[in-house]
This record gives structure tokens, sequence and C-alpha cells, in this order.
């Protein structure tokens, strides 16, 4: 495989938990889906976690925003 990785297609499987955000995390997962339909792929959320699907810099760049997203409004992540 060559060092690019432009048309590479892949499937990933992630969860992000910020922590110290109680037990209610509701508004955490709407600002991720917000920011996963802006991103025009394929994803799927489930009990464990999120599904995206699509190029691999564009599935990275959109696990990154949906960081930085949560990351605003707790005191730290586990991803």
């Amino acid at each position: 495989m060559s060092g690019t990785t432009q048309n590479c297609h892949v499937l990933a499987d992630f969860s992000i938990i910020p922590m110290g955000a109680g037990t209610n995390t509701t508004k955490y997962i709407v600002e991720c889906q917000k920011v996963l339909l802006d991103s025009g792929l394929n994803f799927n959320l489930h009990a464990n976690g999120t599904n995206l699907e699509g190029n691999y810099d564009q599935v990275m760049c959109a696990i990154r925003k949906c960081i930085d997203k949560i990351r605003n409004g707790c005191s730290s992540l586990r991803h």
C-alpha cells in the first residue's frame, strides 16, 4: 500500500465518553450526530458507539470534529 490514504475506504467503530458529565450524555450524542450529518458520511449510532464509513481522511476528520465538539462541554474524554 502506498503512503497515501486519499482513496482508502474504511469502516470505523468509535465511542467517545465524556468524563465528569454525569449519566445524561444525550446532549453530547446530539452534538456528535450533527457533526456526522454535516459530514455526509454513512453512519449508524448504536448502543456502544458509532459506525462510520467513507474515505479515510473524511472519516478521521469527522471523528476529530466529534471529539473537539464534545471536549468543549466536559472535564475530560476517554476515546
